[in-house]
């Protein structure tokens, strides 16, 4: 009698063969999805897919990607967020966020997007030019749409292996335009075709484009991120580009999903 030959596992996050221990690793961040029962009538559910455990853990706590989404989807509020340039230094941008906006942000999450608590420092000592020199000069915006832009981008590419047949072993390019202020009502079920959302606001729509392109519109949260996989070229690149043209266009592209954490993304112009 001939031995059945094992299944081989490929890690969707590396492109690799999996030898010996193997971990799951869910299509969706289960840190998005906020409903008690992972299935529940009237909802999708996406599952999970084989990774290395070393893999898995790469990408670290994804609660990170839930914050980053939270204070993006607080751009929308008009109390949000006062810039202002120092009138001592002008050589010093403030970006002053209103923390009541972000109720569920910690002390981590606050280091995590080098943001500076000031709420209980003397307004004579943070008015000073000089409380300024010794800190780390970020754009906490930039690094939230960063965040998102890999977390969703991770996701989507597992719906594509999980549910669209694209292998894991890959090259990946991934080109991303994203918005923010995206009502919950928003819904592309016309242009695509009606899909289940995984939770209450928090939905993909995958468009097949042929020729080894896919259009995705993921809604999360209030965040809005139009995605481009051109994994065989670019030509569907100019045709999006001038469809999405008030958006900031970043690209990336790498022989792993595991890249995003090294590579991240570039701005083209």
């Amino acid at each position: 009698m001939r031995k059945k030959s094992a299944i081989t596992m490929i890690c969707y996050l590396c492109g690799k063969s999996i030898e010996g221990a193997r971990s799951r690793d869910h299509a969706v961040p289960a840190s998005l999805i906020q409903r008690s029962q992972p299935k529940v009538k009237g909802y999708d559910y996406a599952g999970a897919l084989p990774t290395h455990p070393e893999c898995n853990n790469r990408f670290g706590p994804e609660t990170y990607a839930v914050r980053a989404i939270e204070f993006l989807a607080a751009l929308g509020q008009p109390d949000f967020l006062l810039e202002r340039q120092h009138v001592a230094a002008p050589d010093i941008k403030i970006m002053a966020i209103n923390a009541g906006l972000l109720p569920n942000f910690t002390e981590a999450d606050l280091r995590f997007f080098k943001m500076i608590d000031v709420r209980d420092v003397d307004q004579g000592a943070w008015s000073s030019p000089e409380f300024f020199r010794d800190k780390e000069r970020t754009n906490p915006i930039r690094q939230a749409v960063f965040v998102s832009l890999s977390v969703l981008a991770k996701s989507a590419a597992a719906l594509l292996c999980k549910r669209h047949g694209v292998a894991p072993s890959s090259y990946w390019r991934i080109h991303a335009f994203a918005y923010t202020g995206a009502p919950p009502s928003l819904s592309f079920d016309d242009a695509f075709g009606p899909t289940k959302p995984f939770d209450d606001d928090l939905q993909p729509w995958i468009h097949e484009m042929g020729g080894g392109n896919y259009f995705i519109a993921y809604k999360a949260r209030g965040t809005l991120i139009f995605f481009l996989f051109a994994l065989i070229d670019n030509q569907a690149v100019p045709g999006v580009r001038a469809l999405l043209r008030d958006a900031d266009h970043l690209f990336f592209q790498g022989s792993a999903i595991n890249d995003l954490l090294t590579t991240g993304w570039k701005t083209l112009s």
